[in-house]
């Protein structure tokens, strides 16, 4: 039984560098001028539950699929950004 312990938190231990990588790529984009623009036109609490989200750092999936969401939401966000600016011009 301690081995199968040992081995869960082996696979937990593992997994930590990669949960700080994708916090650090979530904060990168959400320190962008084009995020801090987006949060300004549309604040958190305006979201619907339709809206795009930053992917969840705890997700069990792959690297790739993870950097997709990352990039999904951060084009999502310039998107919306870039539109806003044309409705005004």
């Amino acid at each position: 039984m301690d081995v199968a312990v040992s081995q869960a938190r082996g696979r937990e231990d593992a997994g930590m560098p990669n949960l700080r990588q994708r916090e650090k790529q979530i904060q990168y984009g959400k320190n962008t001028p084009e995020y801090q623009l987006y949060l300004q036109q549309i604040p958190k609490c305006q979201r619907r539950r339709g809206d795009i989200r930053s992917p969840d750092p705890y997700a069990n999936i792959s690297k790739r699929a993870f950097d997709g969401c990352v990039s999904v939401s951060r084009s999502f966000s310039w998107t919306a950004v870039s539109d806003d600016e044309d409705d005004d011009a």
